[in-house]
């Protein structure tokens, strides 16, 4: 694969990505312990793992932080057709309400994708009923998230919110409901497949039976971070997360975020010459908890501490789709300093300017750190990426070339802001919202 048009231009840190074949084993290694939902082993194994790796690439360098944060687990959770007995594929979102122990019995409204005119339409019908929704494809420019969904249902009286996936042979859909241990109602995902069959048919009303029972737990979640020093004061943040979801092996998002930030401290630490800034590789818990890791770790820091980060590289579901994108949370001038970052190379980045609080990096961006997301996938609603959150997360949907790819982009970037003269960096910090 070629990368820059002279290969006598190649930067230190692209000749060592370019031959680091361990990426892929290490992304086949985190998907090996499956979903790493934020509490359970595998989320544990996995941070054990990541840190020995970090420790191993850059000795005495890493800390582990363990700190309680609340999160929740399922105890009982059924999804029936109330008419005929049938048992649908179900399960819940993240965080979700608890119905009774007997669960609860109602019919179902089927609003479609679930957008705010659907909603009105049929709000004289939802008090008491369950709103049946569609999930869309999460990084699509105009994309509505499930939470706001459920806020919807919640607003309009129903009893209870079911979610489906859009296509067949798929299986449920998983996600947070943004209900953060207060209110909120019962809310499942589901299949394709059960939402047709608790669809209206031949103006029948359908009913469901929801059975979910849960509970609100804490458990102790790890914040993993390799410094390599730099010999000015100012710091660049590479971050990808390590929790993922219950379905599946959790492989977009995010085993490929975590293998080429892991990829990154490696060629880092391979740099002959001393680094002029110092590189910070921070591997997060509780993103899909909202983003509750990084912004733990950030409010732990002293407002010099953050004044001297310069820039955060976010890697989150990097892989799935050979087209990239920067998400570059609103900072006027960061689209530019990445496409020059890009300049001497045959790579290409697009360039979603809006801010988008869809990952680590927002929690960067509200403190006035430069940030943004590289993202496969994005306004490509046939990619891979709409399995995220489903059973199909797997390693398969995984190519060594997607991954290699957004190592050297990411690698790129990070070898441009080492170099680049500090008031390029500052002017990185002025937002779109306070230019007048």
């Amino acid at each position: 694969m070629t990368v820059y048009r002279s290969a006598n231009d190649l930067p230190a840190i692209l000749r060592t990505l370019g031959a680091d074949h361990a990426l892929l084993a290490d992304f086949h290694t985190l998907c090996s312990f499956g979903g790493r939902l934020a509490g359970t082993a595998g989320e544990r194994e996995a941070a054990r793992w990541s840190a020995d790796r970090l420790r191993a690439i850059s000795g005495s360098h890493v800390t582990v932080s363990e700190d309680a944060f609340p999160v929740w687990e399922a105890v009982r959770v059924s999804l029936t057709h109330a008419d005929s007995g049938e048992v649908l594929p179900a399960t819940p979102l993240l965080g979700t309400a608890s119905t009774a122990l007997e669960g609860l019995t109602a019919e179902v409204v089927d609003l479609g994708l679930g957008r705010p005119e659907d909603f009105a339409r049929e709000r004289h019908r939802l008090a008491g009923r369950i709103a049946l929704v569609r999930h869309e494809y999460p990084f699509m420019h105009d994309h509505m998230h499930r939470d706001v969904k459920v806020r919807l249902a919640e607003e309009s009286g129903a009893a209870a919110f079911l979610i489906a996936f859009p296509e067949a042979g798929v299986g449920p859909i998983s996600g947070s409901n943004g209900r953060t241990g207060k209110g909120g109602i019962p809310a499942l995902g589901l299949s394709a497949e059960a939402a047709v069959r608790l669809t209206d048919s031949g103006g029948s009303a359908v009913s469901a039976r929801i059975v979910c029972v849960g509970r609100d737990v804490t458990a102790l979640l790890a914040t993993i971070v390799a410094t390599f020093p730099g010999e000015s004061g100012e710091t660049i943040v590479v971050s990808a997360h390590v929790d993922g979801h219950p379905l599946g092996e959790s492989a977009i998002d995010n085993a490929s975020g975590l293998a080429v930030a892991i990829a990154l401290a490696r060629a880092v630490a391979s740099q002959p010459a001393p680094l002029r800034r110092t590189v910070k590789i921070c591997l997060f818990s509780a993103e899909e908890w909202n983003l509750g890791g990084s912004r733990r770790w950030l409010d732990g820091l002293s407002e010099a501490e953050r004044q001297r980060i310069v820039l955060n590289i976010n890697l989150d579901a990097v892989a799935g789709d050979d087209h990239f994108t920067a998400l570059t949370s609103d900072f006027v001038a960061l689209p530019a300093f990445l496409r020059e970052a890009l300049r001497d190379t045959d790579l290409s980045l697009d360039m979603f300017e809006p801010f988008k609080e869809n990952s680590d990096h927002a929690n960067f961006a509200a403190d006035g750190i430069p940030a943004f997301r590289l993202l496969a996938g994005f306004n490509r609603p046939q990619s891979a990426l709409r399995f995220l959150l489903t059973p199909k997360d797997k390693r398969d949907l995984v190519t060594g070339d997607q991954l290699a790819k957004a190592a050297i982009i990411a690698g790129a970037i990070l070898d441009h802001a080492l170099g680049a003269p500090t008031p390029v960096l500052t002017a990185l910090r002025t937002k779109r919202s306070s230019v007048a």
